[in-house]
């Protein structure tokens, strides 16, 4: 069983990241970009029956009408994937009430693609050489309809 909640500061600075990009955002000052994140847009915290924080994730207004999403899943969120695709498929399907899309950028080989197609994300492109370290990059959106 999940739990989702709007996360702090706090847990921002407490999240113990495990997942597959740990060695490239390593390389970042990531906990700055959440804070970052935490302050022009919404973070919400999901945590697993131990209360252990297993994800973080959200949104920001990247233009007008338009948000951009992201995630940072533990290792341990893989075991809650159903649970969690649901939840955040729902949170996703209000937000759009108050926008008219929510994109996302999934690193080629990045296990999220298929957690953003379990959101109702659709693929529409690859932006070739778009990370750090010249990776590809797949952009994923949700529109109104």
């Amino acid at each position: 069983m999940i739990k989702t909640e709007i996360a702090t500061e706090h847990d921002i600075d407490v999240f113990e990241y495990d997942g597959i990009e740990k060695e490239m955002l390593d390389k970042l000052n990531w906990r700055e970009q959440l804070v970052t994140y935490h302050k022009i847009g919404q973070v919400w915290k999901v945590t697993n029956e131990s209360q252990n924080p297993i994800m973080l994730w959200g949104l920001f207004i990247c233009s007008p009408g338009v948000k951009s999403g992201w995630m940072l899943f533990n290792r341990t969120a893989g075991f809650y994937a159903k649970s969690i695709a649901t939840d955040i498929k729902e949170r996703l399907k209000e937000e759009l009430k108050t926008c008219h899309r929510i994109q996302t950028y999934v690193f080629a080989g990045d296990k999220a693609a298929g957690y953003v197609k379990l959101f109702g994300l659709k693929y529409e492109a690859t932006l070739k050489n778009f990370g750090p370290n010249k990776e590809d990059a797949k952009i994923y959106s949700m529109v109104q309809s």
